[in-house]
């Protein structure tokens, strides 16, 4: 069982409080956007695999009808939250391994949650 399947794992939108209110199911949202990995198909694949330091469960209301997982103010929220999850050096490990074919300092620790 993946831990996208695992049940005994309650869940609540990771943007709960945040501007609206929450409604509608939750839904696997990618940290780095598909945009974000367009052209790039090692990025593409790994995003294929929901590494669990990439997504976070939000609801509807939060990705796709507002759309505010996308805001700068909710992915600085989103990632902080997994550096609470993770540990903040092993985030920055992860984002600095990314395969991107050019450097993105957009994809920086310090651009994402500064």
């Amino acid at each position: 069982m993946s831990w996208l399947e695992d049940t005994s794992v309650i869940r609540s939108c990771a943007l709960q409080g945040f501007r609206v209110n929450c409604r509608g199911r939750l839904t696997l949202h990618h940290l780095v956007s598909r945009g974000d990995a367009r052209g790039n198909d090692e990025v593409n694949a790994l995003l294929d695999c929901h590494p669990p330091e990439l997504t976070e469960f939000i609801c509807e209301a939060h990705h796709t009808h507002e759309r505010w997982g996308d805001t700068k103010e909710g992915q600085r929220i989103l990632w902080r939250r997994k550096a609470d999850e993770f540990g903040e050096d092993w985030m920055r490990f992860v984002l600095a391994s990314l395969p991107w074919k050019v450097a993105r300092p957009e994809m920086q620790w310090d651009s994402l949650t500064g």
